[in-house]
């Protein structure tokens, strides 16, 4: 029995030897005919991808800085089948620049592109990345305050304080050694008060250029600039010396002078005791609206006025308000050819407000007309709100504007519709 079995198994073997060469011409024709199919039907494509791929620099010794401007992004070139290209994305794509072990000087570094998708990279642009390394160096520098322009006359500035005092800089040692200041400015153009104010902060080299490419912290300093005033001057208001008289129903909330204030110089013992400074008297009479007006200062005996010796006078004249109550007549409107009216009262009481000079100017008895609108009303009795306006030829329509109806009484007018009556040969 085994010696039958080892004969078949020989059979067996002869004929597979025999044959492999056309099995295996078969499989290979097999797979060249499948490889062919599917390359027809989703054959390998080769593109850029749209969009830039970022470039991830890693292993940075912590003491280096890049000190050059490299580029950020690569575009990379992909080998893949037709159906993988719509999923492909830069995001698939993880470009890195490995610094590890480099030291200061000059580098070109090989990216490192690699795929997370079915793809294989082709080509990058730019495939190597130059990078500039140098040694970072940080440097604690006082803070000097600039102060621009001077304060107003009378003034001075007086030492400043900032916080803090000192900052620190950070960035490549070439640049960091340039600095030879750190500096903030502040005007004092014109000051009177005490300022404060947060100021950024800029390091300048020796000629007075900004130095680029470091970081200063903290980049912003507080800065309290005391403004003192000098011995024997002083700030003092203006008064204005003013005799103004309004025409009837007018009156004058409010004086203003410009500038309110102003500076003087005499005697401390003179002007330590003076609280106001005097214009030359105004004299104004039946004013109606504003005026503005250009005075000069009095100042007494051994003071004087620093700067401008005259001041801008603006005098506010407003109306005063009133109120005024009339009886006044109905009248019908809208009544129907052939219908008469009778209204239960016949007269109503109106209130009204508003500037006095135009209430003055109101006739009563033929500006405020009252009236009961019976349009498409027939025969029967009615109650009817009252109507009210006022019109006048002589008020403008402003004028009218500012006359206001406060009430009607009364509120409800009886009104009684009949046939007109005609007596005879009429």
């Amino acid at each position: 029995m085994s010696r039958h079995l080892t004969r078949q198994i020989g059979k067996l073997l002869e004929w597979l030897l025999s044959n492999v060469g056309s099995m295996m011409l078969s499989l290979l024709a097999s797979l060249t005919v499948w490889i062919a199919a599917n390359q027809s039907l989703n054959p390998v494509e080769i593109a850029e991808l749209d969009d830039p791929v970022e470039i991830n620099v890693v292993g940075l010794d912590e003491g280096l800085i890049i000190v050059n401007d490299y580029p950020k992004t690569t575009r990379v070139t992909l080998r893949a089948q037709r159906n993988t290209w719509p999923s492909l994305s830069a995001e698939d794509i993880i470009a890195t620049a490995d610094l590890s072990g480099l030291g200061p000087g000059v580098h070109t570094v090989r990216l490192d592109i690699r795929v997370v998708a079915q793809a294989i990279v082709v080509a990058a642009n730019p495939s190597n990345v130059r990078f500039e390394l140098e040694e970072v160096r940080e440097r604690t520098l006082p803070v000097q305050l600039v102060v621009n322009g001077d304060p107003a006359t009378g003034y001075r500035v007086d030492e400043p304080v900032i916080d803090p005092p000192e900052v620190t800089v950070r960035g490549p040692r070439s640049r960091v050694e340039l600095i030879g200041e750190i500096r903030a400015e502040v005007s004092a153009e014109g000051l009177r008060e005490p300022l404060t104010a947060t100021l950024p902060v800029v390091a300048l080299d020796s000629d007075g250029t900004p130095v680029e490419g470091v970081t200063i912290t903290p980049a912003e300093v507080d800065v309290e600039l005391p403004i003192l005033q000098v011995a024997g001057f002083r700030e003092v208001a203006v008064r204005v010396d003013a005799d103004v008289r309004p025409a009837p129903g007018y009156y004058v909330p409010r004086i203003i002078p410009e500038p309110q204030s102003v500076t003087v110089q005499g005697d401390p013992e003179v002007i330590n005791d003076l609280l106001v400074i005097e214009t030359q008297p105004i004299v104004l009479n039946d004013l109606t609206e504003d005026r503005l007006i250009t005075v000069a200062l009095d100042p007494p005996p051994g003071v004087s006025v620093v700067g401008t010796q005259t001041v801008d006078v603006r005098i506010i004249v407003a109306a005063q308000p009133g109120f005024n109550v009339v009886e006044v007549p109905l009248q019908a409107l809208g009544l129907a050819e052939g219908l008469a009216a009778e209204f239960s009262p016949d007269r109503v009481v109106v209130s009204i407000s508003g500037p006095l000079p135009i209430l003055n100017k109101l006739n009563p008895e033929e500006d405020i007309i009252a009236s009961v609108d019976l349009t498409d009303l027939g025969i029967g009795e009615y109650q009817i709100e009252p109507q009210v306006e006022i019109a006048s030829g002589e008020l403008t329509t402003e004028e009218l504007s500012s006359v206001l109806v406060e009430s009607v009484l009364p509120t409800l007018i009886d009104v009684r519709i009949t046939v007109e009556t005609r007596a005879p040969g009429q």
